[in-house]
């Protein structure tokens, strides 16, 4: 056996008694290190009052942005203050915890938006909100959303048959009011008054104030005026309504106890979500095909493919059926809608902030930073920031000698980026977990149940107009999205004259 004899003046004793010093302080430091943290993460910053018009959100934004990052705090014009977020991961964070984030209260707030009563609010605020979201995606799913589809195609042929050739106008006017006509009809009836659209834009630029108890007098009487016009379709003309608005007005009245006039409210709001956003996409889509000639064939020659495909004489057939608009048998066409929603979209939505809780945010490749957000904070969700190339280029690359960058927007136009393989919708960070980044609905329990019927409502729209129509005159580069309208699909600055011509 082999002995070792250590004195404590042996090299080696006084060896090993450095190193376990060394040892013993490196421990110390190190539990002191766990208890004693830093404190607690910071809120995020508090932005300075925008130098320029502080009803431009786009440029507001933007200038906030390029100082503060993709998360911010902001006291808004009406005094609020409101956190933005526009992180990919700070959005997975809230998204990933509706036991901390919810819209909740802010529901209570919007309630008089669609003229729904203040006990009805708090109904919709706690449970009525969930429930009437899991029933709309039911509504607008199958079958069901078949055959909404139809009736939506119906009036839109109904409508393209009262325009004449020879029509000199706003092409973006022309296309936004007469998808919006076909759209109500379609939930309603035929006999849904026209010449509606702008008295409902009106209405619709005023959510905010709504929801701030503070819309102008204008607002209050064009919201009044569609509460009575569905209203009126609903009493008097209930059997020839969509089975949605049937179904609904229903569930709201006989399965959550709500009165008459609550439920006419619920089916209005409703209605407002499905009149908002599409008849604007479809409008600036036309825009843009009107001045790519090269485009509109090829879409054209998927269509004549696709009828010969399934030995379908009829357009209309093919377009009623949300199923044949799927990408497979129209990619061009699908690249188009989902590049529309990226540069012309600027989708946000709120929550509140139900408990304090610390989120994530990336600040650069393989790093993150910690946020404090607090019960009681307004959030805004920036789903359309993520979705910006020129912020997120390693998500959104862009391709040399493709596409085009129209007035007014922040990104170019390619389509081509979502005939990519894979497609854009998912990364993984460092850690090997997994971010949205392509989310035009939103995703999560709220994902937007009417995402399905809003992409085929576009798709039948362009393709029943290119088949019946051709445009002359349209040279001019599409309008400019107007800056003070950055939420939802854009507004036009501008008109886009062109004439309209049958094709023979």
């Amino acid at each position: 056996m082999l002995e070792v004899h250590l004195s404590s003046h042996s090299p080696v004793f006084i060896g090993l008694t450095f190193i376990l010093l060394v040892a013993l302080v490196l421990a110390k430091h190190r539990l002191a290190s766990k208890a004693a943290p830093s404190g607690p993460p910071p809120l995020p910053p508090l932005v300075d009052a925008p130098s320029s018009d502080p009803y431009n959100v786009r440029d507001t934004f933007l200038h906030r942005r390029s100082r503060y990052g993709n998360v911010f705090r902001a006291i808004e014009p009406h005094g609020a203050t409101v956190t933005y977020i526009g992180d990919a991961l700070t959005i997975k964070d809230i998204i990933d915890r509706p036991d901390a984030f919810d819209i909740s209260s802010l529901h209570t707030a919007a309630a008089p938006m669609w003229n729904i009563s203040n006990p009805a609010g708090v109904w919709f605020a706690h449970t009525g909100g969930q429930a009437t979201l899991q029933h709309s995606s039911h509504l607008l799913s199958g079958a069901r959303l078949a055959s909404l589809q139809q009736r939506f195609v119906c009036a839109l042929s109904k409508q393209f048959d009262a325009l004449e050739p020879g029509h000199k106008g706003d092409l973006f006017a022309l296309a936004s009011e007469t998808f919006f006509q076909a759209t109500v009809e379609a939930l309603f009836t035929p006999t849904f008054p026209p010449g509606q659209y702008t008295e409902f834009l009106r209405w619709d630029a005023e959510l905010d104030q709504f929801c701030m108890a503070c819309p102008s007098p204008r607002a209050v009487q064009s919201r009044d005026r569609f509460y009575n016009l569905v209203l009126q379709q609903i009493d008097q003309h209930l059997s020839e309504c969509s089975l949605q608005v049937r179904e609904q007005l229903h569930n709201v009245e006989r399965e959550h106890g709500q009165t008459h006039a609550d439920a006419v409210g619920v089916v209005l709001r409703t209605a407002w979500l499905g009149s908002t956003q599409s008849p604007l996409s479809g409008a600036w889509l036309l825009c843009i095909l009107s001045r790519q000639p090269t485009k509109v064939a090829r879409i054209r020659a998927e269509l004549q493919q696709l009828k010969q495909k399934l030995a379908v004489h009829d357009v209309e057939e093919i377009v009623a059926n949300p199923d044949l608009l799927k990408a497979e048998n129209l990619p061009l066409l699908d690249h188009l809608v989902q590049e529309l929603l990226r540069v012309y979209s600027a989708q946000s939505v709120p929550r509140l902030c139900l408990k304090d809780t610390v989120v994530r945010a990336m600040v650069g490749p393989g790093r993150v930073r910690l946020f404090q957000l607090k019960q009681g904070d307004i959030l805004r969700l920036l789903f359309w920031n993520v979705h910006d190339a020129t912020l997120n280029l390693q998500w959104w690359p862009e391709s040399q000698g493709k596409g085009e960058k129209f007035r007014g927007t922040l990104q170019t136009f390619d389509e081509s980026r979502f005939d990519r393989v894979p497609k854009p919708a998912m990364v993984k960070l460092d850690s090997n977990e997994a971010v949205r980044t392509w989310t035009p609905f939103g995703y999560g329990s709220r994902v937007c149940p009417g995402r399905y019927w809003a992409v085929a409502e576009v798709k039948a729209f362009i393709l029943l107009f290119l088949h019946r129509f051709e445009l002359e005159g349209a040279v001019a580069e599409p309008p400019r999205p107007d800056p003070k309208r950055w939420v939802g699909v854009m507004h036009p600055l501008d008109a886009m004259p062109a004439t309209l011509k049958a094709r023979s």
